[in-house]
């Protein structure tokens, strides 16, 4: 065996630094696609390619890694390519460690959310609970993306078609993107719920709330992306979840 094959694979405290990076390029990636497709200003572009050079090479902005960095965004496509690579190049810089680790990860993501869905007496609320883990989470694979007014639109009218057994409808449903794209999270995101009904002092029907570990391990146990979206995300204080929306409230601010 080589030096290489016998050392022990990297600690979860030691990937924890590894999941950070991962999932701080991501989040930059995902929401500056966002940005571009809403006409954002040069100005407000540029600060966000700072904040994305920073996530790639580190905070130390003085640094000749950091500026040379830089200078690789000056296209969004450049930098788009430029920051997934650096992304995939980390996840499969851990991968072995990860799958080595992955019964821990996925302990500790699971005790998170847990704890997350505390105090849940609803489906619906316990699906917004750990919307700020699971959102991103899915959003990552593909399965969730930014609707506009109209594509909200055709989403309600297919939904509607759908349960009518119709080929097409006489009337034209309105929707709002956030409603549709909160519908599609709690879609797939339910399949990762368990739900245990009891019985409440009065005999009332009562709800508990917990992760289902097989399904999540096995949405992570290949995708390092996943996993270190879902064990880096941090439950929203309350001050900042009054006034922000589902959505709003998986993305961080822009630098």
């Amino acid at each position: 065996m080589t030096e290489e094959n016998q050392k022990e694979p990297k600690t979860l405290e030691e990937l924890a630094g590894y999941f950070g990076r991962i999932d701080d390029i991501y989040r930059y990636l995902d929401s500056y696609n966002d940005l571009v497709k809403s006409g954002a200003d040069p100005n407000q572009r540029a600060r966000f390619m700072q904040g994305l050079a920073r996530s790639v090479v580190g905070p130390d902005t003085e640094h000749v890694d950091y500026q040379n960095e830089l200078r690789q965004y000056v296209h969004p496509e450049a930098a788009n390519v430029r920051a997934s690579e650096a992304m995939s190049t980390t996840a499969g810089r851990i991968k072995k460690d990860y799958e080595a680790r992955i019964d821990e990860i996925v302990e500790a993501i699971v005790a998170k959310l847990n704890k997350s869905l505390e105090g849940a007496k609803e489906k619906h609320e316990a699906l917004e609970k750990i919307a700020y883990a699971f959102y991103p989470a899915l959003r990552s694979k593909g399965a969730l993306r930014t609707l506009n007014k109209d594509e909200a639109n055709k989403a309600a009218a297919s939904r509607l078609m759908r349960r009518s057994g119709a080929l097409t409808t006489f009337v034209e449903p309105t929707s709002e993107p956030g409603y549709e794209q909160s519908l599609q999270y709690r879609l797939l995101a339910n399949e990762f719920l368990n739900e245990k009904e009891d019985k409440g002092d009065k005999g009332e029907k009562t709800y508990t709330y917990a992760i289902n570990e097989g399904r999540l391990k096995e949405l992570i146990k290949e995708n390092v992306l996943i996993g270190s979206i879902l064990y880096t995300a941090e439950e929203p204080k309350a001050e900042q979840s009054e006034d922000k929306s589902q959505n709003e409230r998986t993305y961080r601010e822009a630098a």
